[in-house]
């Protein structure tokens, strides 16, 4: 984990006020390496439309009126017209401070045609005129729309790059279990990777002194899984592709991240409320689990993260993700032995049963 990263972890949890009890011992016992383009947040925000229609303003007439300019002789008792003139504007959108936009269709505006009739000779502005505008002027607003938000909505998921075949869907990736007796078998191996989770909130922004605007999509539900991507053998036990390495769900965490930041991560932890829970498996057994811990790293985010507005879910983006699982106490390694085995173990108990009986046996005849 980069520093950067660490630096994210630590704001988010200070940002979502999440503490850890003194009891909790958390260890790490499950990883995936990071994966470029991987993981990725879509922003499915909805919006409402609403059309006003075009209005038509009409003016009274305005009354004659005395104008002086520069008249010749030969224009005394003339009428000269200036005919009427529409504008129209282009369609303009505007960004309002509570997250909805405006759009103006057109704007068009006509100015009357008016007249004036010459009444007296005069230079340099001193002969005179009678200028009479007719009584009715029109001043169109164009029809608009306004584009409201209207719900909140986010999916964060896996990035496919397998297209065919039984995992479709799913993201090739490396896992590793840590910490326990199947580290040194499942070390960095080939896996399919799926995440789904929503969130249907606005984003929240925290301004921390010192370090930036840090940003926290919350109330993230989801599911992920882990599965075996090549067959391979720890001791007895074969594990065949589509075995599942790791599975689980959470709910109550949030992305975090700083404003315009190239890294985000999502932390689920017990110890802050939030609901973590792992499937057990024929690997592991979480039985004996109290705390538990699921943190979801993105890095190499471009554009970085951000909001539309103040009102809108994080933007969509994508990232090179990775992955850590921690518990408290570490979960209880549980293989199941392979057929072959179960054969042997019944074999077992029966020689067991066997030697019970002929003892029972020999004991009843001495006595």
């Amino acid at each position: 984990m980069n520093r950067t990263t660490a630096a994210s972890l630590a704001a988010l949890a200070a940002a979502l006020a999440i503490t850890t009890p003194a009891s909790a011992a958390l260890t790490i016992f499950a990883a995936s390496d990071a994966t470029t383009n991987s993981i990725g947040y879509t922003n499915q925000d909805t919006y409402t439309d609403t059309s006003n229609a075009a209005t038509t303003v009409s003016h009274s007439a305005v009354a004659p009126a005395t104008i002086h300019g520069t008249y010749t002789a030969a224009q005394v008792g003339k009428t000269i017209t200036v005919k009427a003139v529409t504008v129209v504007h282009p369609a303009v959108t505007t960004n309002n401070p509570d997250g909805t936009t405006t759009t103006s269709a057109y704007t068009s505006t006509t100015t009357a045609g008016y007249s004036y009739k010459v009444t007296a000779a005069g230079t340099a502005g001193t002969g005179t005129a009678t200028k009479t505008v007719p009584a009715y002027v029109a001043t169109t607003a164009g029809a608009s729309v306004v584009h409201k938000l209207s719900g909140n909505a986010g999916v964060l998921s896996n990035i496919s790059n397998v297209s065919t075949g039984t995992y479709a869907g799913s993201t090739l990736t490396n896992f590793s279990f840590l910490n326990n007796a199947l580290a040194s078998s499942v070390n960095s191996k080939a896996s399919y990777f799926t995440l789904t989770a929503t969130s249907s909130t606005q984003a929240t922004s925290t301004t921390i002194p010192g370090f930036g605007t840090f940003l926290t999509q919350p109330l993230l539900t989801g599911t992920f899984q882990f599965l075996s991507a090549t067959a391979f053998n720890i001791g007895n036990y074969h594990v065949s592709v589509g075995d599942v390495f790791l599975s689980g769900s959470f709910s109550g965490a949030g992305i975090g991240a700083l404003l315009n930041g190239s890294t985000a991560s999502i932390l689920a932890s017990s110890a802050a409320g939030n609901s973590v829970t792992f499937n057990d498996s024929a690997f592991l057994n979480f039985t004996n689990v109290v705390h538990t811990d699921a943190t979801f790293n993105m890095n190499a985010i471009g554009g970085g993260v951000g909001v539309s507005n103040s009102k809108s879910s994080l933007k969509s983006f994508t990232s090179s993700g990775s992955t850590q699982f921690a518990s408290d106490p570490t979960p209880l390694v549980a293989l199941v032995p392979e057929p072959a085995m179960w054969g042997l173990l019944v074999v077992g108990f029966g020689m067991v049963g066997f030697q019970t009986r002929r003892r029972h046996r020999a004991t009843s005849v001495t006595a």
